[in-house]
């Protein structure tokens, strides 16, 4: 089993200032929230959940060593939103904005993107993240590790970028030297996670494969996981979730983006 037609599930983002955060995304960006891992330090993934559509971008408390000066992520999310986020009464502190091409840069290094013109569809009532765009540094090596050993269904390739499939957000590289905000590019800000419904089965293929893991299953109250990264250093994990945790406030949401929702209604 491949990750061919598996959902990217997670995006988790490190936060040191976690209200700050919160603030941008509940009242600027309007993402609904789902989860708040009430037992800090937390044990399980993330600390704050939201429902971005496609997947759930989750908030981790990290401390303010994973930020290095002069350097951001790797790594930019395209929404699909109804209007532009809420600038009436300002943005969240720490924010900056590009007002040319909506471009949005924390002061944790993460961006974002908010587009009201996405395809021929009609605006969705929430933001859906539609894409995750990754800077890589060699687009042939880069696609050869997304189409040969993840076995993601390629899309479309330009001289410069090429896009996949996943099972919910479409997954884009795009080579460049430097991050969306002109700074040295990271890896170290985020991680994102593959849904699967077979961890044993992910790892034996993958690894036939030659994707480089990092160590072997991982087994928790979570689930199950495996992760690994590509030619550039963004991280992944393949995940499995537990039985417990589909219980928990997420759940519903996992079960929607894994496909499983109507199955567990027919049990």
């Amino acid at each position: 089993m491949s990750l061919r037609g598996c959902p990217l599930l997670y995006v988790f983002l490190e936060s040191s200032e976690l209200q700050v955060q919160r603030t941008f995304f509940e009242e600027n960006l309007g993402l609904e929230l789902i989860e708040i891992e009430p037992h800090l330090p937390h044990h399980r993934h993330g600390v704050v959940k939201y429902d971005a559509g496609n997947l759930i971008v989750s908030l981790n408390e990290a401390t303010n060593g994973v930020f290095r000066d002069g350097c951001s992520d790797g790594l930019l999310m395209v929404f699909n939103t109804r209007t532009v986020p809420h600038m009436d009464h300002g943005i969240a502190p720490g924010f900056s904005m590009s007002r040319e091409d909506g471009l949005l840069s924390d002061k944790h290094g993460h961006h974002y993107l908010c587009l009201t013109n996405y395809g021929n569809g009609s605006a969705p009532q929430r933001p859906i993240v539609i894409e995750l765009r990754l800077v890589v540094n060699n687009l042939a090596a880069a696609t050869s590790f997304y189409q040969d050993k993840l076995d993601l269904r390629l899309l479309d390739r330009t001289e410069h970028t090429a896009r996949f499939a996943t099972g919910s957000a479409v997954l884009a590289i795009e080579e460049r030297q430097t991050a969306p905000d002109g700074k040295r590019p990271r890896a170290e800000g985020y991680l994102m996670v593959f849904y699967t419904s077979s961890i044993e089965e992910t790892f034996k293929e993958l690894a036939q494969r030659g994707v480089p893991f990092k160590g072997g299953i991982a087994t928790s109250e979570i689930g199950r996981t495996i992760r690994f990264q590509d030619n550039s250093g963004h991280r992944f994990c393949a995940y499995e979730p537990s039985m417990e945790c589909l219980g928990w406030g997420s759940g519903t949401k996992v079960l929607e983006i894994a496909g499983l929702s109507k199955v567990r209604e027919s049990t």
